[in-house]
């Protein structure tokens, strides 16, 4: 974890912080007895959040805790459980190693047995000590990382644990927010940095100054505003560019003229370093606040060797810091004034070369996508295809990011492009994923006609009448819209007709699933899909529930039961024989359902199968 002020000048001492260093300290105590506690560190950018997160680990250390830190980056907001993971699993006091957990895929439902063993191994690690888990920049940080946050502090309550989360405030996707909001609501501690106090400029101002600052120097540093960050770069500005004098104790203007804005100061200072330096931290800038060495080099093709004097004369000048094995930026400020020294055109184009580097080096789709995203150009190959990579992963995790990356490959790739097929059926279904239903229909009626035959638009919408996220009724409409589709293969327009009476079923329309029932059962007949089969015993033991004739829902729902063992869909399975228990209760048949239950709550532990647990321990309740 990085400080956010300059190491060369910067106060030893935090100051104007007093309240908040006070509560730490008593958190800490707690902490040492055996409590768990959460610290929420929340302000605007500059106010101080990640230097007071670095005197909380200074602190810890020196009462003997264990501690790890880490951060979100912007580039990282869909990359899923980065920041956790990374804090928990990087660096020399690691609490995590990655091979002790399970080889899971990023699902909610799998994202819900990683938490579960990360929680097991949270218990180890407090075993000979207490622990600080540390967090910056939250307000970045991805989605799983927001489902974590939310479950592992409730889990390991008991376990004597301090997390300490930053954040800016009014930041951050709905999720982070949600997740901080539920933590405040379960006891979180939130502690707002509000700007420096007069005092607390004037401390600040004498430590940097080394001198005790006079009015005119005041005078200046008070347009920091309270800014922890801005008021040590701006002290820090005036003492490199020989505006101040120091004389007997006392720091003086030699020029009285009002600093340059941060920014503004960042860009003067970042040419009193050579060109060479300049061009490295221009490049550096598009490779993210934290890089590797090995891709700064492969950026500007040039060897190790010849980058070494530029980087120790960033590093010295307070641009960058040494982070573990790789390098960082002091400040997303410092990385933010850097890159607004480069014209907009050529950021642009070393963005897209970054993100060429990132891949080659190993960097995910997901990892690259926001960043390819912004700096793609129409026509651009690699990017419409990492994009629609990309998309398909967050398709399950994060539909809602998904549709933009996908939609945004949609807008590179040339009518004609051979990927515009898949792109417009992803984002289709990602928009239903996502429950933007009145425009996921319009896209679908516009764009699925145009660039897919009959038979593969009505592919897509069945893949949206099988969704169980989204109502029957929308479900319902996806099918109607396919099988008013013209010339449609058997075997589609079968499963299609199947699955519309079990959607109008369990969307309680009966009377017009048990009308659709004839047509649907002689096109099931005709092409023997077993897929069409089930779906449409499922319809028609339900029809059979509500109308009262149980032996015979039974009888219709054990067939389907039989064939979902078929098909091989073990979701669909598992929701037959819930179907089933449901038969089974009616029919007095209680010790029958209770075993069907807690057989299918074990299968669906087995799995590591969240969802359908939960629903069979419903109906063990029942």
């Amino acid at each position: 974890m990085t400080s956010t002020v300059l190491t060369a000048l910067t106060a030893p001492v935090v100051r104007g912080r007093d309240r908040e260093l006070a509560m730490i300290g008593e958190a800490l105590d707690r902490v040492r007895s055996g409590e768990g506690a959460v610290l929420l560190i929340e302000g605007r950018a500059g106010m101080g959040k990640s230097r007071l997160l670095a005197e909380t680990e200074r602190m810890a250390r020196r009462l003997s805790f264990r501690a790890v830190n880490g951060g979100a980056n912007p580039g990282e907001s869909v990359v899923e459980m980065a920041a956790l993971m990374g804090a928990l699993a990087d660096g020399p006091d690691s609490v995590i190693e990655l091979a002790d957990l399970r080889d899971l895929g990023a699902a909610p439902e799998q994202r819900y047995w990683l938490l579960h063993d990360v929680a097991g191994l949270l218990d180890q690690a407090v075993v000979d000590g207490p622990l600080l888990v540390a967090l910056d920049d939250v307000h970045w940080a991805d989605k799983g990382t927001a489902a974590g946050l939310r479950w592992l502090p409730a889990r390991v309550r008991a376990a004597p644990i301090m997390w300490l989360i930053a954040f800016r405030s009014n930041e951050g996707s709905a999720d982070i927010r949600g997740a901080l909001t539920h933590l405040q609501r379960e006891g979180a501690e939130r502690l707002v940095l509000d700007p420096l106090s007069e005092d607390a400029v004037v401390q600040v101002a004498r430590d940097v100054m080394q001198a005790e600052p006079d009015p005119s120097v005041l005078e200046i540093a008070s347009g920091a505003h309270g800014s922890p960050f801005v008021l040590v770069e701006l002290l820090t500005g005036m003492r490199q560019e020989g505006l101040v004098r120091i004389e007997a104790g006392r720091a003086g203007l030699l020029e009285a003229r009002l600093p340059d804005r941060v920014r503004q100061t960042m860009q003067e200072r970042l040419t009193r370093v050579s060109e060479t330096a300049q061009a490295v931290a221009r490049v550096a800038a598009s490779l993210g606040r934290q890089f590797a060495f090995a891709d700064l080099a492969k950026m500007l093709d040039l060897s190790p060797s010849a980058l070494l004097a530029p980087l120790q004369e960033l590093i010295g000048a307070g641009f960058l810091v040494e982070h573990e094995r790789t390098l960082a930026f002091q400040h997303d400020l410092i990385r933010e004034a850097v890159r607004a020294t480069v014209p907009t055109s050529a950021a642009q184009a070393l963005d897209r070369q970054a993100v060429d580097v990132l891949l080659a080096a190993g960097a995910s789709p997901v990892e690259v996508a926001l960043q390819l995203a912004a700096s793609a150009e129409p026509g651009d190959e690699v990017a419409i295809a990492t994009l629609l990579k990309a998309a398909a992963a967050l398709a399950t995790t994060d539909p809602a990011a998904g549709v933009e990356l996908s939609r945004r490959a949609l807008e590179l790739a040339p009518d004609s492009h051979p990927l515009r097929s898949p792109l417009v059926a992803l984002t289709a279904v990602s928009l239903h994923a996502a429950g933007r239903m009145e425009e996921a229909t319009a896209f679908a009626d516009t764009a699925l006609r145009q660039v897919l035959p009959a038979n593969q638009e009505a592919e897509v919408r069945l893949s949206i009448a099988e969704m169980f996220r989204i109502s029957p009724d929308v479900r319902a409409d996806a099918g109607r819209r396919a099988l008013a589709l013209p010339g449609l293969d058997d075997g589609i327009r079968s499963q299609h007709l199947a699955r519309l009476v079990y959607n109008l079923q369990v969307g309680g329309r009966p009377d017009e699933a048990r009308a659709l029932v004839p047509e649907a059962e002689a096109a099931v007949r005709a092409s023997g899909a077993p897929g069409a089969a089930f779906a449409l015993g499922l319809g028609k033991g339900g029809l059979e529930n509500v109308e009262g004739h149980f032996a015979s829902s039974l009888e219709l729902i054990e067939a389907a039961v039989r064939l979902g063992h078929d098909t091989g869909d073990h979701a669909r399975k598992r929701i037959a024989t819930q179907f089933l228990c449901g038969a089974l209760i009616v029919l007095d048949r209680v010790d029958e359902a209770l075993d069907l239950a807690t057989q299918g709550a074990t299968s669906a532990e087995r799995d590591r199968q969240a969802w359908a647990m939960h629903m069979f321990d419903l109906w063990r309740g029942r």
